[in-house]
């Protein structure tokens, strides 16, 4: 199993938390995003990060294992509804936008503002905990107006890392909940032509140029006529809703097989792999609801909240098995 342990470190002025053990090694950037922006397995790389952790901090890009909170992928325009009440979004270096201009991925991804809690290793794992608190001298608070906490935990165990998000409802009134992550895994190493993805789920959810949800849905099938398939020349930019029972996304390599173990109250898997040699990347993105659905819901998804003075937990595990 391996001895277990965390500590505190700083690399080029950024605070770093490292957990590792005999065979995994992770590092998260708490001041850019909170993002674990390393993993390596047996000297492998998993998660892809191709940035100085400066470079990443200026630059529009994105790696490493993004929090899309609090919503994930894009919104059809500067604003969001909720409990028929809409919230504009106003101009703020918060807000980034997709190549149409739309707002995309929330208004955390690289912040500075999260506060370390916890860390520390035991006989069977290492943690890390921080929190994220929104209350009115937050600088996410003008835009997205509900008073709430986020205490994020990163566990590294013998089989991979586990993530789990706890939201504390603390306002009066309920709070929709549409957050994602983005995890970036590596394929640097590996040949598309024999990686094998697989995506259990029924349905593919149809979007139009902008990549919004038109608010149909087709069968996965028409697709990826079989799952599990080889990516091969697939370029991938997609949301897959009703997963099947009992099964997990995974990537598989000639090395190891990458389970995504999600929570069921994650609705909505993206994935994205684009075919570009600059982006040796596969993205498979766990989210509560569908894009855009804090503007405009699927019938079938609707935004879930929590209720005041409330708490709900959101987990997801990535587990290696090796491949003999």
């Amino acid at each position: 199993m391996g001895q277990y342990g965390s500590r505190k470190t700083s690399i080029d002025n950024y605070t770093i938390i490292e957990l590792f053990n005999e065979h995994h090694s992770v590092s998260i950037a708490v001041d850019l995003g909170n993002n674990l922006y390393h993993w390596s397995w047996k000297n492998k790389e998993i998660i892809w990060f191709p940035n100085y952790l400066e470079q990443y901090q200026n630059s529009k890009n994105l790696a490493g294992i993004p929090f899309m909170y609090p919503w994930a992928n894009r919104l059809g325009s500067d604003a969001f509804s909720f409990e028929g009440k809409e919230y504009p979004l106003e101009n703020s270096p918060l807000i980034k936008k997709d190549s149409n201009e739309l707002p995309i991925h929330g208004l955390l991804l690289k912040s500075d503002k999260w506060q370390i809690k916890d860390h520390g290793a035991d006989d069977i794992s290492a943690w890390y905990i921080s929190e994220y608190i929104v209350d009115e001298n937050s600088e996410i608070f003008s835009l997205y107006p509900f008073l709430h906490t986020l205490e994020l935990t990163y566990r590294l165990k013998e089989d991979g890392v586990a993530m789990s998000l706890k939201v504390t409802n603390q306002d009066t009134k309920n709070l929709p909940i549409s957050f994602g992550f983005h995890p970036y895994f590596s394929l640097e190493q590996y040949n598309r032509e024999q990686l094998i993805v697989h995506i259990p789920c029924a349905n593919r959810v149809v979007t139009d140029t902008r990549l919004l949800p038109t608010g149909q849905l087709e069968s996965a099938d028409i697709l990826i006529s079989n799952t599990p398939f080889q990516l091969k020349k697939f370029y991938l930019d997609d949301g897959f809703v009703n997963r099947m029972a009992n099964e997990n996304p995974y990537i598989e390599t000639e090395d190891f097989r990458l389970e995504i173990a999600i929570d069921k109250k994650f609705e909505c898997l993206v994935v994205y792999s684009p075919y570009d040699a600059a982006k040796q990347f596969i993205c498979i993105e766990p989210m509560i609801v569908p894009t855009n659905s804090l503007q405009k819901e699927l019938s079938s998804f609707p935004v879930p909240s929590i209720i005041p003075q409330s708490s709900e937990i959101f987990s997801f595990e990535m587990n290696l098995s090796e491949r003999r």
